[in-house]
């Protein structure tokens, strides 16, 4: 049997014992835990709640018990720690009236030589008693407990082959060896001396099903289309999700789980709404109704509008497995954890969003319009060959493997280039994107995707040790190499795999020792690079406290010309002010040329309006009440830890909030007037954006007043989300 997580539990009869082992599962790997032995060496026979004599089937129920059909010792036994703690003392006996009986029967309550064991989704077990060619169907399940029916014979004193008649008929069995449970709830028995299969079509009367959460719990108020996941209990294949009574278009997963497709007609007036669910008969029935609310988003105020990776603004729990559309372990494209969110990009053509699952070494990626339904699901993931993949390299690095993803940049192109912590280079993904892609280029491994040496070849040129925040242009790439104190700059980075500048040292072969001065970066620590429109290179510079400015041209060992949250280019003291900081790492800018900085340690995003100069103060804050404050908490206007930042073309920001395990969106949070670098029509839409009075008529071209341009770039804020351009 295999667990949720991919972990193989064999049954080794001759030897008297089951084997764990831990997945993924390959050629000659070592089973990691023994139940039924003291050790890995010992294989007696023993009759007890710690030995097992001859096990033949093995399965796992959806509590992660773990059963095992011990056909030596006639009876069933039920671990209920055995997946979650690896605990080899079983908890549960049937078939003997406790854990050291031995008893050979027909009765309600014995078996003899039982083979297989399985259990339904409403926590019935089925046992294959082989040797007295029937099926018992346990409904109680305490020490001892009886049978409450009979499957093959006629009544539980029988145990004659096909019930003593000349021929199999559908209501005998002889000597039944296998016994499972498909999905919805159908009984599946390997009729092993009549050579058979059969299937017993829901063979008991359904339950009603319960609902336990939703996700999303909430939606903006003229939201769009959703899919909307109903976690619960006892769901089937035929049941359907119900919307204020009317039924949805109804997706079965699991007896756990359900998707609906609710549209965006639903929620169009906004209100609260009640969600249940339906099992039609036998049995079944209708479950209790789960209440799901609407909210209102506004655009230029400091609450988060839209969220991922949780089901609502109130939760931030690590892989929150009520999220998404799967529930496999702890990873589904849905749900982050808490000590893994780094880095965003938006590719500002497209729109696609871009996250770094830093602690999952993958990558998700969400399409422009998708990215902002609330707990949506990802499109696609790099670095894991599925979906609830979540291992360093799994199955070997390659260019398709991810170690500690950290920084993300788009290019011109749309290609993505990602960091790699833990794997000591960057790697560059072509679009299209796709779940288990492999990159096209590897930097700082002398041109190999199969190695992960820190500093490969000796420090220079071609070589990276921890890389963190990268940022692109049209023509180069940077990469802030941070064990090596140091950012490196690549001329046409698509063809050349060797740095050309390297900032913060005096040359490519020199690490010199740490010091925070306008020319080095200070010891090792988080940080992240942005580009302004006017391609001056932008530095969080966590350890030291505070954001460099390089200004074009770059070269080697240059000096910074600006500091924020700094006096001077040697200070380097937190402080929680409008002045200075505690940790920054995501910086972002905004259409109008203002600089935003995830202020990590102090729990908020700072905002420094254009034009910029050292020393300057935030002129607005989102997390806090105002500049002095330093709370962290879990609402739509409070983070743990923002740690990564990313700003769409319009102005949107993203906020990857790491101990929340969430990202935030926030629409249009602050105001601002474009820079003639980026408006050169004047038209109030950042250049290369354009929309046509024929597609919406509201975006007006006025030069004169602030607040008509505002006015302009909030409708087209609302003709993006409408359109899903």
């Amino acid at each position: 049997a295999l667990d949720s997580r991919g972990n193989l539990f064999a049954a080794d009869g001759v030897n008297n014992r089951l084997l764990r082992f831990l997945a993924p599962v390959a050629t000659g790997v070592s089973a990691t835990k023994v139940f039924g032995q003291p050790d890995f060496t010992s294989n007696a026979p023993m009759n007890s709640a710690t030995g097992l004599l001859g096990p033949w089937g093995v399965a796992i129920d959806r509590y992660d018990h773990l059963w095992v059909a011990d056909r030596g010792n006639n009876r069933v036994l039920r671990y209920d720690f055995g997946v979650t703690t690896g605990d080899a003392t079983a908890d549960l006996v049937l078939c003997q009236p406790n854990f050291t009986a031995w008893i050979a029967g027909t009765t309600a309550s014995v078996c003899a030589y039982p083979t297989s064991v399985t259990v339904d989704h409403e926590n019935v077990a089925y046992v294959a008693d082989y040797a007295n060619s029937r099926v018992l169907r346990f409904s109680v399940l305490t020490n001892g407990a009886a049978a409450t029916d009979v499957i093959g014979q006629s009544t539980y004193l029988g145990n004659a082959c096909n019930q003593g008649l000349p021929g199999p008929t559908a209501t005998t069995l002889c000597s039944p060896w296998h016994a499972f449970l498909d999905r919805s709830g159908n009984l599946v028995l390997g009729d092993r001396t009549n050579a058979r299969v059969l299937r017993y079509d829901l063979p008991r009367a359904l339950e009603a099903p319960i609902v336990w959460s939703l996700s999303p719990e909430s939606m903006p108020v003229g939201g769009r289309n959703f899919t909307l996941t109903v976690n619960g209990a006892d769901f089937h294949a035929n049941s359907v999700v119900a919307w204020n009574s009317s039924p949805r278009s109804t997706q079965y997963l699991s007896d756990r789980r359900l998707l609906a497709q609710i549209p965006a007609s639903d929620i169009a007036a906004g209100g609260s709404f009640t969600v249940t669910v339906a099992t039609p008969p036998p049995g079944g029935g209708v479950s209790a109704g789960v209440s799901f609310t609407t909210y209102t988003g506004a655009a230029l105020d400091v609450a988060a509008d839209r969220f991922l990776g949780q089901p609502d603004f109130s939760t931030g729990d690590n892989y929150n497995l009520q999220v998404g559309e799967e529930q496999v372990g702890a990873f589904n494209p849905a749900n982050m954890s808490n000590t893994g969110p780094r880095m965003l990009a938006i590719d500002q053509k497209s729109g696609r969003v871009f996250f770094a699952d830093y602690n999952s070494s993958r990558v998700l990626t969400w399409p422009g319009a998708s990215a902002f339904h609330n707990a949506q699901p990802a499109e696609a993931v790099l670095g894991q060959p599925d979906d609830f993949t979540g291992t360093c390299n799994a199955g070997g690095i390659s260019a398709a493997t991810l170690c500690g993803p950290y920084g993300l940049a788009v290019d011109s192109a749309g290609a993505l280039y990602v960091s790699e912590r833990s794997n000591h280079r960057v790697l560059r993904f072509v679009p299209p994107f796709s779940t288990g892609m492999a990159a096209s280029q590897v930097f700082g491994q002398g041109g190999s995707f199969t190695s992960r040496d820190a500093n490969k070849g000796g420090l220079g040129a071609d070589s990276l040790n921890m890389p963190m925040g990268i940022a692109v242009s049209a023509s180069t790439l940077f990469v802030h190499d941070s064990a090596n104190r140091r950012i490196l700059a690549y001329d046409n980075p698509a063809a050349d795999a060797t740095a050309d500048v390297v900032i913060g040292q005096a040359g490519m072969g020199v690490a010199d020792t740490p010091a925070v001065s306008s020319t080095q970066l200070g010891a090792f620590g988080d940080g992240s690079l942005a580009l302004d429109a006017q391609g001056s290179l932008f530095f969080a510079n966590g350890i030291a406290n505070r954001v460099l400015r390089f200004t074009p041209p770059f070269a080697t060992g240059m000096a910074a010309d600006l500091v924020i949250g700094q006096p001077d280019f040697t200070s380097s003291a937190a402080a929680t002010t409008a002045t200075g900081m505690t940790t920054p790492i995501g910086i972002a800018f905004d259409p109008g040329g203002s600089l935003l900085v995830a202020d990590y340690g102090n729990a908020r995003v700072l905002r420094y309006a254009a034009p910029l100069s050292s020393a300057m103060a935030a002129t607005g804050v989102i997390g806090q009440t105002d500049f002095v404050s330093a709370i962290a908490g879990t609402s739509a206007t409070r983070f743990q830890k923002p740690i990564g930042l990313a700003m769409d073309r319009v102005g949107n920001l993203l906020v990857s909030d790491f101990l929340n395990a969430r990202i935030l969106a926030f629409d249009r949070p602050f105001a601002f007037i474009l820079d003639p670098a980026t408006d050169l029509d004047g038209d109030g839409i950042p250049n290369g954006v354009e929309v046509t009075e024929s597609r919406d008529p509201y975006v007006m071209d006025n030069d004169v007043f602030a607040n008509a341009r505002l006015f302009a770039m909030q409708q087209y804020r609302d003709f993006l989300n409408r359109e899903g351009d």
